[in-house]
Formats: C-alpha cells, sequence, structure tokens
C-alpha cells in the first residue's frame, strides 16, 4: 500500500532550486498576485465546475507570467451559494461579487456619477483593467502553454502540467466546513488509499446536442482495471449516473467490492439542467463532487478519461502518478 494524499507528486527534473514551505508559497502567491500596474478581473461562470477550475488555474498563471493583479469575479458563478470561492475554499487572492465590493471601472463610475472629480480619478486608476474575455485566447495559446514557467517564489520550474499541478496544490485548500464534510463523508473502507478509483462520465459529457465526448464502454474500464490490478479488491466509483454503477458490478467480477457516493437519482450531469437549481440545491452538489474528487485524488491507482475536466484535474492533483485515461492524453486547456 502506497501512501496517497491529494497533493503534487514532484518530477525531480522540474523541483525548483530553493524549496519553500506550502505556508511561504501560499503567502508569496498571494502576494504576487495583489501586485502590478494592471488589474484582470476573471469570472467564474456557468460551466462545470472543473472546467471553471481549469481555466481559473491558466488565468492565474497567465498574471503571474505577465505580472498581472489578479481578483477573482465569483457574482455568477453556478457554484457560488453566498460567498463565492470562500463558499468552499480558503482565499487565495481579491474576490468581487457574491457580497464582496467589484470594485471595477463600472461600478466605480457609478458611485461617482456626477462628481466629475471623483469620475476622472476613476477612469485613470482603472482604464487599464483586464477582464477575462481579454486572455481567453492568449492564455490557451500553444505559444502560452507551450513554454517553460520559471516562478520561484513558488517552486514552479517546468512546462505547463508542472505549473498548473503547483498551483493547484496551493488553491485547493478547503475551507474548515468543506473540509469537515470532506472528513466525515470517507467511508470508513476507505480510510487508507488501497483502492482503485474509477470516474466514469455521463450525461450531456456523451450526449447530444451538447456531446464532447464518445461514451466508454464498460467492459473498457473494467479491462483496464484487471491490467492494473485492484488493491484490496476495492474500487471507489464516482459518477454521475447511477446506472453506471449496476452496468459497472455486471462487467467486474464478482468478488469486487465497489464503494459510491452516487445519489439514487442521479440520471446524469446535465449543465443546463444544474445551473438552474436553487442555490442551496447546487452547493450541496457541489460538496459532493468535491468529497469524489478528494476520494479519487488519494485512491492508490486512478482509471477515467482526459477528455472530461474531472479526469484532468484529478490527474493535477496526484502529479500525474498512477493516473490513467481511457480516451484522450492529458491536455492543458
Amino acid at each position: 500500500m502506497r501512501d496517497r494524499t491529494p497533493s503534487i507528486a514532484k518530477k525531480p527534473q522540474e523541483a525548483a532550486s530553493a524549496p519553500v514551505s506550502q505556508g511561504q508559497r501560499s503567502d508569496r502567491l498571494r502576494e504576487l498576485l495583489s501586485s502590478g500596474r494592471k488589474c484582470l478581473l476573471f469570472p467564474l461562470t456557468g460551466r462545470g465546475f472543473a472546467s471553471e477550475i481549469n481555466n481559473l488555474l491558466l488565468a492565474v498563471l497567465y498574471c503571474l507570467t505577465h505580472r498581472l493583479r489578479f481578483r477573482l469575479d465569483t457574482e455568477h458563478w453556478n457554484a457560488t451559494r453566498s460567498l463565492g470561492w470562500t463558499d468552499y475554499f480558503l482565499p487565495f487572492c481579491a474576490e468581487s461579487g457574491a457580497g464582496y465590493p467589484r470594485g471595477n471601472a463600472k461600478s466605480l463610475m457609478r458611485r461617482a456619477h456626477g462628481i466629475s472629480r471623483l469620475a476622472r480619478v476613476a477612469r485613470r486608476a482603472f482604464s487599464s483593467d483586464l477582464h477575462g474575455h481579454h486572455i481567453w485566447r492568449p492564455m490557451r495559446s500553444q505559444t502560452f502553454l507551450g513554454q517553460r514557467f520559471f516562478i520561484p517564489e513558488l517552486g514552479i520550474n517546468g512546462d505547463i502540467f508542472h505549473a498548473k499541478a503547483e498551483l493547484l496544490s496551493l488553491i485547493w485548500a478547503f475551507n474548515p466546513a468543506t473540509l469537515g464534510v470532506v472528513q466525515g463523508a470517507v467511508m470508513s473502507d476507505l480510510n487508507d488509499s488501497d483502492y482503485l478509483g474509477v470516474h466514469i462520465r455521463r450525461g450531456d459529457k456523451v450526449k447530444a446536442p451538447t456531446k464532447e465526448a464518445d461514451t466508454i464502454e464498460m467492459h473498457r474500464y473494467v479491462s483496464l482495471a484487471c491490467r492494473l490490478g485492484v488493491p484490496s479488491r476495492r474500487v471507489f466509483l464516482a459518477t454521475d449516473d447511477i446506472n453506471s454503477i449496476d452496468e459497472f458490478r455486471m462487467t467486474c467480477p464478482s468478488d469486487w467490492l465497489i464503494y459510491t457516493r452516487c445519489r439514487q437519482d442521479s440520471q446524469g450531469h446535465l449543465q443546463r439542467t444544474f445551473n438552474y437549481l436553487p442555490a442551496d440545491s447546487r452547493f450541496s452538489m457541489t460538496l459532493d463532487l468535491i468529497v469524489d474528487i478528494h476520494l479519487l485524488a488519494k485512491a492508490d491507482i486512478f482509471l477515467g478519461t482526459f477528455s472530461s475536466n474531472i479526469g484532468r484535474l484529478i490527474h493535477l492533483l496526484r502529479g500525474g502518478v498512477d493516473s490513467h485515461s481511457l480516451d484522450s492524453p492529458w491536455y492543458a486547456e
């Protein structure tokens, strides 16, 4: 049995020359994101949870490499309950929306309406601000993604995978409430890492009209799992479709022990439907997903698909160690 926690396993050739503690790196990240002449206001919106996190990592990395201040806008994030990012995680940057001051040019101009001197000050102070759409293409370009990133204050010295993995280890920090939920939800039989973690994505990911990938037949999951080995015959299966549980059980060897947290009424995630649910329902479902991601990240071996943002996010949390995809290789976008 190997020790597996959802943290980054650094590749020796990509380690920074001067190691610093996690706390020091977190402090330095906040300092770096609060300095710079221009400020980027980056919104979290109505995409899938893991998609938003993956794009957030790119935006933060873009600001670090271009020396931009970073402010997170969670006013219209579909996972927001009342506070936004800090509904789930510890803060790592300035935040606007969801109860926080927006602090952008438009809002300040409204406050300064009819007061010419304040209007001129606001215009000068915020005329250089950038918004998410300004960097969307540049941060996803091969020129940006293909470079080597060197941010010694954060222990970053490597390619895009290394840089995103290191950043994720800094921002993926549960607040006390989320940590309590995660710890309380972890099944006693999965307290260690001696199990196989499997993620099966269904719903709108593999169904028209929003289909993004082909459905992977269940026998392919089981076949690869058999080749990789199933520690202690235990499998944690995370999925958005309860039917996948029965299908997996009918396909796998009968002596495998299958654990899941899938809700009995889950029939495949539909993002548009999710976005119109009440805030409390979206919050509860997001917490469930975070617990699943945590369990998949700490498993001895992970099996999923990298066409899924969840699969790519878990691959980052695992530092790429014992992480396997049934479709595409990992990619940064």
